[in-house]
């Protein structure tokens, strides 16, 4: 059955890949690609596993390995983005909860001598209907 799988260690140059090694055994072929990515004589590194398949006479290729510089500055990249990221929602949510709060306070404070104006003014309509049913009603 080891006989039906290969390792092809393939890099990337000039715009293309191109084939550096074959290997029977993964464990060896990966070592070889992880050796060469750091020389970074290559861009790009990957080992792919070419498996027979009998019923097609066909091979079925999956890259097993993969690297390149690229890869590892988009790594960096995102990393650095998630904990900006992270960092501006806590900073947000920190104003936010200070604007609730600030909100809550300041409307607790300028309700109550609304409140007592409105009771106020409910009062005198109350007696000015009153009154001017009294006037008016009588005559």
């Amino acid at each position: 059955m080891s006989a039906e799988i290969a390792y092809e260690l393939h890099s990337y140059t000039g715009g293309r890949w191109k084939i550096q090694g074959f290997f029977d055994d993964r464990d060896l072929a990966i070592l070889e690609a992880r050796r060469m990515d750091e020389s970074r004589r290559f861009p790009a590194i990957r080992v792919v596993e070419e498996r027979f398949d009998p019923e097609t006479g066909g091979y079925k290729s999956r890259t097993v390995y993969r690297s390149s510089a690229l890869d590892q500055h988009n790594d960096t990249a995102l990393k650095e983005r998630a904990e900006a990221r992270r960092e501006a929602t806590a900073t947000r949510t920190a104003r936010n909860d200070a604007k609730v709060n600030e909100g809550k306070a300041g409307s607790i404070s300028s309700s109550l001598p609304m409140l007592a104006v409105k009771a106020v003014l409910l009062v005198a309509l109350g007696f000015a209907a009153i009154w001017a049913l009294n006037h008016f009603g009588n005559t």
